[in-house]
């Protein structure tokens, strides 16, 4: 596409240089070097890698700040077929286009082309979650990705009183802050008091203090967090089912977030205490947490509007908090192990790599069933292994 004006002061880059950082972090994941001693303010410490950090990769800019939708739509088929002149083995895109007919729709006009080349093409379900078919790439010739948790979670030790109480929550609090025995409100008695419901608390009983939001089904973290700031609280302790999906930069202030069977300990404790505190450290990082991977809220749910009758998106992959390039986002990771499968088994056709990356096994743990979603992602190369999944209620629609 032909720019009319140079916009590399204003919005973007005239240039094929990533100004947003988006396709910088998806590159990453998929094909980045790796970085020792990496962290996000101090939580996930270690060594960052790119899914095939050893691949060649090559970037293509389809999208610009002052392009119409139908100059976007045009610039990415055009860069599809550019990429299918220039050899690659294998295409990421972490974008979509508005629902149309198949071949009305340039991605999967662009990964038809590319699949008859032999390219294997992965693409994101879309931002459009949690409600069914909202999905963005669901041609069945796109393997399509949803945004799942790892089993992985920045967390910040709770302490209670004296120690009577030791609980952990999740929060990406930015600084190394020890909160110490600092008053703690719960407005006990008055149902949306409890909940933090908006405009229910009185600003002079919560000053200085931190607020304990109870778990009700009528009210969200996202809601609750409305009356923190409007009340000047010190900060918060969320008793919560949602707070997994904050993001990073959600947590401006240091609040923490807890699953209801932590929270109801929080609660135990202030009923039974004249004088609740409660202290606090940041920065922590926890491996192994359960239950994982969890579908999303904001992860698009199949199935396709134009081919309802097939499985969509296919597979999940880590899409909350990854720690890469640039800001989380996901999609990639399919794309990293595709390359590996690729390198190793070069006559592999795009059909066979998706084959196998739908059946690869995996142990996993569902809290409840994942909402049309295939399988979940995971780099393994042992050829026919059984897949086992264990869910606390039936799964209706998985294969």
């Amino acid at each position: 596409m032909k720019h009319q004006m140079n916009i590399s002061k204003t919005d973007d880059y005239d240039s094929p240089r990533d100004f947003v950082g988006h396709g910088t972090h998806t590159s990453s994941i998929a094909a980045g070097n790796r970085v020792p001693f990496a962290d996000y303010f101090g939580y996930t410490k270690g060594t960052a890698s790119g899914i095939a950090p050893k691949a060649r990769l090559v970037m293509y800019k389809m999208l610009f700040a002052n392009g119409s939708y139908d100059a976007a739509a045009i610039d990415t088929l055009a860069g599809m077929d550019q990429a299918i002149e220039d050899g690659v083995d294998l295409m990421s895109l972490s974008l979509g286009f508005i629902d149309t007919p198949f071949y009305e729709n340039p991605i999967a006009l662009g990964a038809f082309a590319a699949m008859e080349k032999g390219i294997f093409v992965a693409c994101s379900a879309g931002n459009g979650g949690p409600h069914a078919y909202t999905i963005l790439n669901g041609a069945p010739w796109i393997t399509a990705v949803g945004a799942g948790t790892v089993d992985r979670e920045f967390a910040a030790g709770v302490t209670l009183g004296e120690g009577t109480v030791h609980v952990s929550g999740k929060s990406v609090y930015h600084e190394n802050l020890l909160v110490s025995r600092v008053p703690i409100y719960f407005g006990h008695g008055n149902i949306s008091k409890e909940i933090c419901y908006a405009y229910s608390l009185d600003p002079k009983d919560v000053e200085g203090k931190y607020i304990f939001c109870d778990f009700r089904n009528e009210t969200s973290v996202f809601q609750q967090r409305f009356e923190m700031y409007r009340t000047g609280a010190a900060s918060a302790i969320y008793s919560s089912e949602s707070g997994q999906f904050l993001m990073p930069w959600d947590f401006d202030m240091p609040f923490v977030t807890m699953i209801p069977k932590f929270g109801d300990l929080v609660k135990d404790y202030l009923l039974r205490t004249d004088d609740p505190t409660v202290s606090i450290k940041f920065q922590g990082t926890q491996l192994g947490t359960k239950p994982a991977p969890q579908v999303a809220d904001f992860s698009s749910r199949g199935p396709d509007i134009r081919s309802h009758w097939i499985l969509k998106p296919d597979i999940l992959a880590p899409g909350v908090d990854v720690l890469a390039g640039w800001a989380p986002n996901r999609g990639s990771h399919v794309v990293g192990i595709a390359a590996l499968l690729k390198a190793t088994h070069r006559d592999w056709s795009s059909a066979a790599i998706r084959s196998f990356s739908l059946l690869s096994p995996f142990v996993s743990t569902f809290s409840s069933p994942p909402s049309f979603v295939g399988h979940k992602i995971r780099p393994s190369f042992s050829l026919l292994s059984p897949f086992v999944s264990t869910f606390s209620s039936p799964p209706s629609c998985r294969s």
